[in-house]
């Protein structure tokens, strides 16, 4: 990999989702009515079975929505929260306040999850799709409470399996009042992401 040509390539990269993201973090915060900020936005190219260790504790269990884009440009888009911050950011949505935090969320839980999943990637590939003028399709959304590296690698392992390298573009957001923090990862074949990326120019 050329390392001058990687640096400009993520520079690049880092430009045209600050848009998208942004966007993401204006929806989200007048769906919570709290402030929301970005705390990081991060770009990576690397080998994909490096990915899942770019996480502290990778055996951890996480609460992550999952949404796969089904046309030409080969990516996976996920929300992820540990259950704590699931638990809170949820009873934001539904205005449905416990005393105690507990491990396993309830149903309505859930829901408010999946409704700020919808949301979230809504927000960002209807602006990506306006970047790029093409429509992106794309699967419903799931949701599943795993650990992380179990729900990582199935999908690095089919980027593998398309022999190309791993474009991970990483944003941690925060509630600061609440103390919240999520994380949404846009997972792509680099070549995929790159070719669509281009065709804004």
């Amino acid at each position: 990999m050329n390392t001058a040509q990687t640096i400009s390539d993520i520079q690049q990269i880092q430009e045209f989702v600050n848009k998208p993201i942004s966007e993401v973090i204006k929806s989200l915060q007048s769906l919570l009515k709290k402030d929301t900020k970005i705390k990081e936005i991060n770009v990576k190219i690397m080998d994909p079975i490096e990915y899942v260790n770019e996480f502290e504790n990778p055996e951890d269990t996480y609460v992550v929505s999952v949404l796969r884009l089904t046309n030409q440009t080969s990516g996976t888009l996920f929300l992820i929260f540990t259950s704590e911050d699931a638990s809170k950011i949820a009873k934001l949505v539904t205005n449905f306040y416990e005393t105690t935090l507990t491990e396993e969320l309830s149903n309505l839980e859930v829901s408010a999850i999946k409704e700020i999943a919808n949301i979230i990637f809504g927000a960002l590939l209807t602006s990506l799709s306006l970047q790029i003028n093409t429509d992106l399709t794309y699967s419903i959304p799931d949701y599943t409470k795993d650990m992380i590296r179990a729900i990582l690698d199935q999908f690095c392992a089919e980027i593998i399996n398309r022999k190309d390298n791993a474009l991970a573009i990483t944003t941690i957001f925060e509630v600061p009042s609440e103390n919240i923090k999520g994380k949404i990862i846009l997972l792509f074949d680099e070549n995929s992401f790159m070719k669509a990326e281009t065709i804004h120019e």
